[in-house]
């Protein structure tokens, strides 16, 4: 599926990052662009290209309007389907604090 093929290309990395993009896709309405998820999910060695690549790959799913945004509501509740309890509260309470410290990256 679209998914799986889209995260593929991170099988060799951090196994969390699909789960971590959905749990932030989830979470907010607003457009996240690769600069974003440079901030969001530092320390993986991922480039703002190879964010921009798997962004891309998602692209079925996500419109891309300055920013990538969930398509159809439906693709957000597949989105949250996929994070589990625990997972929400851990990378929701990173999310928190990358928007905390960094206000200016999400300005509209």
């Amino acid at each position: 599926n679209i998914w799986e093929y889209a995260c593929q290309s991170f099988s060799n990395k951090d196994p969390s990052i699909p789960i971590k993009i959905a749990a932030f896709f989830s979470l907010t309405t607003a457009r996240l662009t690769p600069d974003h998820f440079c901030k969001l999910i530092p320390n993986q060695n991922i480039s703002r290209e190879g964010w921009l690549l798997l962004l891309s790959n998602l692209a079925p799913l996500l419109k891309n309007e300055n920013g990538y945004s969930v398509l159809h509501n439906d693709i957000k509740v597949f989105f949250t389907k996929l994070v589990t309890e625990n997972e929400k509260n851990e990378i929701y309470q990173q999310c928190a604090k990358v928007f905390l410290k960094k206000t200016s990256l999400f300005q509209y």
